[in-house]
Parts: structure tokens; sequence; C-alpha cells
């Protein structure tokens, strides 16, 4: 979706604004002043607010995926990756959550977009857990568990114990007994 820098620049900057003033109180016009482009050139990349929204998305669930896969190039252990995998998709994303006033807006904009739009980006957090779990993939098939299913249960589970968490500890405590399931049906203990 974000073909070059400038691409870039105006989605990063979006995106800020909409988490700190909220999208509805953004205007495009702010935004391409914000960017340094002309409304013109904002236009023509994208024609409204919810393009930008999925845009920026999109960007962070394509970088969220680099770096579990950037992590993972080194980390062997189930332990060691379901932590990578806590970390880039539960306490960073829960982290902005806490610091940015407006980005449950965004979410909910985000959680309405087109179902093909949802999917590209839910591909992108599904192919991250993927990378997570490739290496024990015969484990989970022996222990009865499809791979695919799995990594649905914890990305759908993730949005839901983010939502829900009071603070990082609560988070953590949330995600422990996911951990804890994942393991003993790789290992058949925990």
């Amino acid at each position: 979706m974000i073909v070059n820098e400038k691409n870039l620049k105006i989605v990063e900057t979006a995106f800020g604004l909409f988490a700190h003033y909220g999208v509805a109180k953004t205007s495009m016009t702010e935004i391409a002043a914000a960017s340094k482009v002309s409304r013109q050139t904002l236009y023509k990349a994208y024609e409204s607010k919810e393009d930008l929204i999925f845009a920026a998305l999109l960007q962070y669930a394509e970088k969220t995926k680099a770096e579990i896969e950037s992590a993972c190039a080194t980390a062997t252990d189930l332990e060691d990756r379901l932590e990578i995998l806590f970390r880039h998709m539960c306490a960073a994303p829960f982290d902005a959550m806490q610091r940015f006033p407006h980005l449950d807006e965004i979410m909910e904009i985000g959680d309405n977009l087109s179902p093909e739009r949802v999917k590209q980006i839910r591909g992108n957090y599904l192919g991250g857990i993927g990378v997570v779990l490739a290496p024990f993939e015969e484990s989970l098939k022996k222990a009865g568990i499809d791979s695919l299913q799995l990594q649905s249960t914890i990305k759908s589970t993730f949005t839901q114990i983010k939502r829900d968490a009071s603070d990082v500890e609560h988070l953590k405590d949330l995600f422990e007994p996911i951990r804890a399931m994942i393991v003993f049906c790789v290992r058949g203990k925990t």
C-alpha cells in the first residue's frame, strides 16, 4: 500500500494526528499541512481518512510481522518465541493504547473497514504468529491442534486481552494461560 517515502510520511503524520486529536477533529487539510504536501497530493494518494487509517494499520501490521520474523531468526526456544510474540503483539500495542487518547477511535474504524482490508491487516498478524509457531507445527499437529486455527485463536485472544487489561501486569497475567496452553500442547507440560 505505501509505495514511497512521501506516502509513508503522510500516513505516519496522519496517524499521529488522529491518535492525538481524534479522527473526527483532524481535517485532511491539517494532515496535508503537517505532512508538508499539497491537499491535491494527499487526495491523490489517499481519498479519505479511512484510506489513511487502513494504510497506517496495514503498515503497522507489516512492521510488526517483520519485527517478529527478525527477532525469531535467532530464537529457537518456544518460551523465547512466545515472549517475542507477546512483546510485539500485546505489550507494544497496549502501551500505545495507554499513551494515545484517541487510539480506540482509530481501532474502532479499523474494525469496521471492508472485509478485504481487515483480512489484509489480519493476515500480517497471523503471519507473525505463524513464524513463532512454525518450528513446533509437528508437535501441535500431534496434539490435535491445527496451526492455522491456533493462529487465529491467538490473534483474537490478543485483541481481547489488550482491551480487558488494566495495566501491563494485568496484561501479562491474561497472557499467562495462553502461554501455558501453547507450551503444554507443544511439550506436553508447562
